[in-house]
């Protein structure tokens, strides 16, 4: 419990100073043991390629919408999965280096803002290719980075974050890592995602608890100076 506290002060302290503190896990165990609930998105089904790509929960009850760039044409539930195609730089084998094929994704819930998220992630539907890069897109205004350059990949299993910030949505993007025939660098990044989790922002109940936990805290300290 002691532990806990610590981590959880300086997790406030930290996103007093720095904006938002952001902790990232690879064991789906400890990811829900540190969030406590949640709501699953299982991408059932088989909606066809789209650009604005609305998926339910299970059970139902609120929606995740998926929307990705104008130049993607690979997007969509297929076989129970999110598939999803991240580009960035030119487009590869073309003479032309102004020719630009940049395509993020960027998910939204129903639910309203988030304060965790997770998921199956694979990135090997094609190749490995430029990594995941994921931004979370705060609210009151600004972000912050839950991993990049050089991203997330290779990766065939769980991968996900909690955030001392609530957050609005989060962006997917890839990097310039490769190099086509004509030696120009260009980024591609194939992955699928199932079993998407995602976190509520604490009830304001629980918040107060927290503050006045805080307060506890420090009333004790001074206590024990005097």
């Amino acid at each position: 419990m002691k532990r806990f506290l610590i981590l959880l002060i300086a997790m406030v302290v930290t996103a007093g100073l720095s904006g938002a503190a952001v902790i990232t896990f690879n064991n789906q165990a400890n990811w829900q043991a540190a969030v406590g609930s949640w709501t699953t998105f299982p991408f059932t089904g088989n909606t066809g390629l789209c650009l604005t790509c609305v998926s339910p929960s299970n059970p139902a009850g609120t929606n995740v919408t998926a929307t990705v760039g104008a130049s993607n044409n690979f997007s969509g539930n297929f076989n129970n999965l999110f598939q999803d195609v991240l580009t960035s730089g030119h487009v590869p084998n073309q003479v032309d280096s102004s020719l630009l094929a940049v395509s993020s994704t960027t998910y939204t819930w129903s639910g309203g803002p988030m304060t965790a998220v997770g998921g199956l992630w694979d990135t090997s539907l094609v190749s490995e290719g430029g990594k995941i890069n994921i931004v979370l897109n705060l609210v009151g205004g600004g972000t912050a980075t839950v991993i990049s350059n050089p991203g997330l990949g290779p990766i065939a299993g769980f991968f996900g974050w909690t955030s001392s910030v609530a957050f609005n949505s989060f962006t997917l993007s890839t990097n310039n890592n490769l190099v086509d025939n004509f030696g120009l660098p260009y980024g591609v990044e194939h992955y699928s995602l199932d079993n998407l989790q995602i976190a509520t922002t604490p009830e304001p109940a629980t918040l107060s608890l927290l503050g006045l936990g805080l307060l506890g805290l420090g009333a004790l300290r001074r206590y024990r100076r005097s």
